[in-house]
């Protein structure tokens, strides 16, 4: 289990946040019940970058913005380039669905943290129309295409719409956890489980054959080393890198000491926009790339979590799984990162809004627990993304377990 801290005030959790990743702003040393909640005043803060996501990172940290009276659970309003859009402050863009806005506060090592406008599985500089982003495979791995009149210096203007308004994602009645990026904090999970490495041991699927993790190669998480030993342990092969163009991934510290590099590798330098053009062209071109090698395979992004989830979903339910063990296994690495336990109506909302929300929409149906046969369902899903009834077979080949 992770570190945790059992919050009994939703408008605590935030102080909670900042304990781990050592700010002491709100008063730190305090009891519980003497640290209340800020007024907030309205903020005029700039964009520090857009990354490849399109995501718009602010100039503010989440100490900045706490000091004016912002907190995790509230619902804020943002306007930008005349455009106002309202939504929560969250700690893990995976409390709200696809096509929705989310403020993140997002922690690093170090205690580092950042403040980052988010469209789930979409770009938010593109929704509020500042730019596009173009994914090429030079440095840096994105071109920003801006929009007349528009560039770096607009600014991003924060209300408050509603205090506390989001804290029904942080039930009272259950412990709250924040994913955090030093190993000593996961003093009950092995390395692998610390990495989000694992087999994927679904129906259908042969023994030994496909796996899936955090990055072993990007130290951002704090985890690389752990999930590049965890690949040489299970013999990986072939490598399905969903996050990196190959420069890039050439370039991490210790890549070239590492296990991974002697593996068949494809840098496929991917988006989180499940439904866009761009993915779904991508995610076939990776598909290929594993015909056409030999297992171990590893699918990895940087967490392993949003876009590897996604795809390993796709391909749990072609082999044969049941809806309720694509969900299972989807919802390992959020009990691994965040220490969220089956039964927990956090549990609960991160799948509903996230793995069954997406299968579901990907697939065209109501509900992946309905009466639907999800291999043809996935069969269907290959098929539209461009994958022949020839290449669909040999993955299933690749994949299947013995009869």
């Amino acid at each position: 289990m992770a570190m945790m801290k059992r919050i009994k005030d939703k408008g605590l959790i935030l102080l909670m946040i900042l304990i781990l990743t050592g700010c002491n702003f709100l008063g730190i040393g305090k009891k519980e019940e003497e640290v209340k909640l800020r007024e907030a005043h309205q903020v005029k803060a700039g964009i520090a970058r857009i990354d490849k996501q399109g995501n718009i990172i602010l100039d503010m940290s989440v100490q900045e913005l706490g000091e004016e009276g912002y907190e995790t659970g509230d619902v804020i309003t943002i306007t930008i380039n005349e455009k106002s859009f309202d939504m929560p402050v969250g700690i893990m863009v995976n409390e709200v669905q696809a096509g929705e806005d989310i403020c993140l506060f997002e922690y690093g090592k170090g205690g580092d943290d950042i403040a980052k406008l988010m469209l789930k599985n979409g770009m938010f500089s593109s929704a509020a129309g500042l730019c596009e982003v173009k994914l090429i495979d030079d440095d840096p791995g994105y071109q920003l295409l801006w929009n007349d009149g528009m560039d770096i210096s607009v600014p991003v203007i924060i209300d408050m719409q509603e205090k506390q308004g989001h804290s029904d994602a942080y039930p009272t009645d259950e412990e709250v956890y924040v994913r955090t990026y030093i190993r000593e904090d996961y003093p009950s999970l092995n390395d692998e489980e610390y990495a989000n490495f694992r087999e994927v041991e679904t129906v259908g699927i042969k023994d030994d054959t496909l796996y899936r993790s955090s990055s072993p190669i990007n130290p951002k998480m704090n985890r690389n080393l752990e999930a590049d030993e965890a690949s040489r342990n299970a013999n990986i092969k072939t490598i399905i890198n969903m996050a990196d163009y190959t420069a890039e991934m050439k370039r991490y510290e210790g890549y070239d000491e590492s296990y991974y590099k002697d593996c068949d590798i494809i840098a496929l330098n991917i988006t989180a926009e499940f439904a866009s053009a761009s993915f779904e062209k991508k995610l076939a071109q990776g598909l290929r790339f594993l015909i056409k090698h030999d297992g171990p395979y590893l699918i990895h992004c940087t967490a392993g979590k949003d876009r590897t989830g996604f795809s390993i979903a796709i391909l749990e339910c072609l082999m044969g799984a049941e809806a309720d063990e694509v969900v299972s296994d989807y919802m390992r690495t959020f009990d691994n990162f965040y220490g969220i336990r089956l039964g927990s109506v956090v549990y609960n909302n991160v799948a509903d809004k996230n793995i069954k929300h997406d299968l579901a929409v990907a697939f065209g149906i109501d509900s992946i627990f309905d009466d639907v046969d999800l291999s043809k369902c996935a069969e269907d899903y290959l098929a539209k993304i461009g994958m022949s009834e020839e290449e669909i077979s040999k993955l299933k080949q690749k994949l299947q377990a013995e009869q």
